[in-house]
C-alpha cells in the first residue's frame, strides 16, 4: 500500500515539475498581431491616470493601447530601449519599453510616433511594455 502511494505521489511531483518547466520556457506572446483595445494620445492617457488612477487602472491596465504622441527622448540601458512620449506635464511622460529596435534609427526627439504596447501601470510615468512602433 505504501509503495503505491509513493509511486502516485512521485508521479504527481514529476508531472507538476514538467508543467512548470513548460511554463518557464514558454515564449512571451508578442503584441504585434493583437488589435489595440484603446487608441488615444499621450496627454489623454496621462491625464486619465493623474485625475483618477483607480478608474484609469480599471480602464487601461493590462490592455493593449495604441498611443499617439511626440518623442521626448530615446534611451538605451542594459540592452533595453525606451521611448519617452512628451506630455503637457513636464515631470511625467509615457514610457514605452520596446520589443524590437530595428525601426528606431528612423526616429529622433521631436518626431511624431504611434506606439502599441501593453499598459502596466502608473508610477510618475505611464508605462507600456512589450511595445512596438506602429
Amino acid at each position: 500500500m505504501n509503495k503505491k502511494i509513493f509511486i502516485l505521489f512521485g508521479g504527481a511531483i514529476l508531472l507538476i515539475g514538467m508543467y512548470a518547466i513548460f511554463l518557464y520556457n514558454k515564449p512571451v506572446q508578442s503584441i504585434r498581431n493583437l488589435k489595440p483595445q484603446v487608441e488615444l494620445d499621450a496627454d489623454e492617457l496621462l491625464e486619465a491616470f493623474e485625475s483618477d488612477e483607480t478608474a484609469a487602472n480599471a480602464k487601461y491596465l493590462d490592455k493593449v493601447l495604441l498611443v499617439h504622441g511626440t518623442i521626448d527622448k530615446i534611451e538605451e540601458t542594459d540592452g533595453r530601449v525606451n521611448i519617452f512620449l512628451k506630455t503637457q506635464n513636464p515631470l511625467s511622460s509615457i514610457t514605452c519599453e520596446l520589443e524590437k529596435t530595428d525601426l528606431l534609427a528612423n526616429y529622433k526627439s521631436g518626431d511624431p510616433i504611434s506606439v502599441k504596447g501593453l499598459c502596466s501601470g502608473y508610477l510618475m510615468d505611464v508605462v507600456l511594455i512589450k511595445s512596438i512602433i506602429n
